[in-house]
């Protein structure tokens, strides 16, 4: 049987409150299938990161938010997730 799948969204993965609350509950899920989409490459946390996948939307900038949202509906139509989560109130 297929594992489910959560999308867990965060603005990047830097030190922070945020950041760290989201490697924790990575570890508590291993029952699902954890996608992490991010929209920065910052990425502190590289070996106590667990998850399936780790999805850069490389956002450069507020006028790179459409492409943003198309590539992350994309995501959402390949795994096709039972959950979202998203770990920062605001993601501009």
């Amino acid at each position: 049987m297929r594992k489910k799948t959560i999308i867990h969204v965060i603005y990047h993965l830097g030190r922070g409150g945020a950041e760290s609350m989201l490697v924790q509950v990575l570890k508590e899920l291993p029952e699902y299938s954890n996608i992490v989409v991010t929209f920065y490459e910052n990425n502190h946390f590289k070996n106590e990161l667990v998850c399936d996948e780790l999805i850069c939307l490389n956002k450069r900038s507020l006028w790179w938010l459409p492409v943003a949202a198309f590539n992350f509906r994309k995501i959402i139509k390949k795994y096709k997730p039972v959950l979202f989560l998203e770990y920062n109130r605001t993601i501009m």
